[in-house]
C-alpha cells in the first residue's frame, strides 16, 4: 500500500519590508518527510509545522538538515499534504493576483487504480494565505494530433521537412493536404522547442533519408521568459527571470544549426519568428523582431532565404492570431500552411 505525500513550506510573520523580497510560493522537490507525517495530514487537511523542534519529529537529519537551509521558521511554517491514490494524482496550485497573494491548492485525480507516493515541497511567504479549491477533473483523453502523424513516402515524390514548434504543427496537416500529390512533407514528431533543444535532437530528426527541401524555424521558445526553478512563461519584469536563450546564444546556435542542415545539401528555407501581439504572458511583444534580426544574419551569411510569415501575421494580427497568445486562430493556422505550401512548392520548382 501507498501513500501520497505533498510538502509546502509557507511564512509566518514577517515584515512589510521582506514580503517584497520573497516569492508568493517556491518549489523545493528534494525535501522528503518521514513515514510518520501520514497520520498526521491528509490531502483535504494538512499539517502545520511551526518550529524546527517539529520539524524534527518528520523529517530525517539529512532531510531536515536541507530544510534548515532554506526555510527560516521565524518566518515561514511547514504545510503536508498526504495521501494515496492513483500513479496520475496531481495537487497544484494556483497564486491569486492580490496582495498579499492568496494560494489555492486544486487537486487533479487520476484515472489508474493504482496506489503510489507522490511528494512536493514549497515554500510560501509569510502573509500568503493559502486554501484548497474544488477538486479539479481528470483531464480528458486527447486525440493523437495528426500533425504528428507518421508519413509513408511516395517514392516518386520529393521529401520536404518542417522543423518548428507549435506554430509550424498547427500548419503541417494543411500543408500537406496543400502539397498532396506533390511531395512527401514530414516533421518531427515532437515541438522542437528552442534552439538548444534543436541542437540535442537535430540529428534525430533529419534521419537517414534524403531532404529535398527543409523548412525550419526557431524562435518563440528561445525568447519567452523562464523563472528560476523552471518554471515556464514567468514575468518578463521579474528580477529573476530570464530568456531561455539569451538572443546572442540564439545566434550561435542557429549557426550550429544551420551549419547541420547544409550538410543534408536540402533546400533551406528560414521561417522567420511569428510575432508576440501585446498581453502575452511570459514574452515581451517586439521580441521577435530582435530575434528574428539575429537571424537574419545568419541567414544572409550562409545565403538562407527567409520566408516572412513574421509580416504576414503582424499585418493581419487582429483577425488570423488569438489574443494576448503567440497562437494562431484555425483560420490562422490555415492561412499559414497556404503559405508556407506555396513557398515550398516554389523551391521545389527551382533548378
Amino acid at each position: 500500500m501507498y501513500r501520497v505525500l505533498l510538502t509546502v513550506f509557507l511564512c509566518t510573520s514577517v515584515s512589510a519590508d521582506d514580503s517584497t523580497k520573497l516569492p508568493p510560493i517556491k518549489a523545493l522537490k528534494a525535501i522528503t518527510p518521514e513515514a510518520s507525517i501520514f497520520g498526521a495530514a491528509t490531502r483535504q487537511k494538512p499539517l502545520e509545522i511551526k518550529s524546527q523542534k517539529e520539524a524534527a519529529r518528520h523529517f530525517s537529519d539529512r532531510n531536515l538538515t536541507k530544510l534548515i537551509q532554506q526555510v527560516d521558521f521565524d518566518k515561514q511554517l511547514v504545510l503536508v499534504f498526504a495521501w494515496r491514490g492513483s500513479g496520475q494524482d496531481k495537487l497544484a496550485f494556483d497564486v491569486l493576483e492580490s496582495f498579499p497573494e492568496q494560494v489555492v491548492f486544486r487537486y487533479t485525480p487520476g484515472r489508474t487504480r493504482d496506489l503510489r507516493p507522490h511528494t512536493y515541497t514549497y515554500v510560501v511567504r509569510a502573509n500568503v494565505k493559502y486554501r484548497i479549491g474544488q477538486n479539479r477533473r481528470p483531464a480528458p483523453v486527447r486525440r493523437p494530433n495528426p500533425a504528428m502523424a507518421k508519413i509513408t513516402d511516395d517514392p516518386a515524390l520529393p521529401r520536404v521537412l518542417l522543423i518548428g514548434d507549435s506554430i509550424s504543427i498547427g500548419y503541417t496537416v494543411g500543408t500537406r493536404e496543400l502539397l498532396k500529390g506533390k511531395a512527401n512533407v514530414h516533421r518531427p514528431l515532437t515541438n522542437c522547442g528552442p534552439t538548444s533543444k534543436g541542437l540535442e535532437e537535430i540529428d534525430t530528426w533529419l534521419g537517414i533519408g534524403k531532404w529535398d527541401v527543409i523548412h525550419f524555424n526557431w524562435g518563440l521558445h528561445d525568447l519567452k521568459y523562464m523563472g528560476p526553478n523552471g518554471e515556464n512563461l514567468a514575468d518578463p519584469k521579474a528580477e529573476n527571470s530570464r530568456q531561455q536563450v539569451d538572443i546572442k546564444k540564439y545566434e550561435k546556435n542557429l549557426e550550429q544549426l544551420v551549419t547541420r542542415l547544409k550538410k543534408t545539401d536540402a533546400k533551406l528555407i528560414w521561417r522567420n519568428t511569428t510575432p508576440v501581439p501585446p498581453g502575452c504572458k511570459g514574452r515581451v511583444t517586439g521580441d521577435s523582431a530582435k530575434y528574428n534580426e539575429a537571424a537574419a544574419r545568419v541567414m544572409q551569411k550562409h545565403n538562407i532565404p527567409t520566408h516572412d510569415l513574421f509580416t504576414f501575421s503582424k499585418d493581419r494580427m487582429n483577425k488570423i492570431m488569438r489574443e494576448a497568445n503567440v497562437h494562431f486562430l484555425p483560420e490562422g493556422s490555415a492561412a499559414l500552411a497556404k503559405e508556407v505550401a506555396t513557398v515550398i512548392e516554389k523551391t521545389l520548382a527551382e533548378d
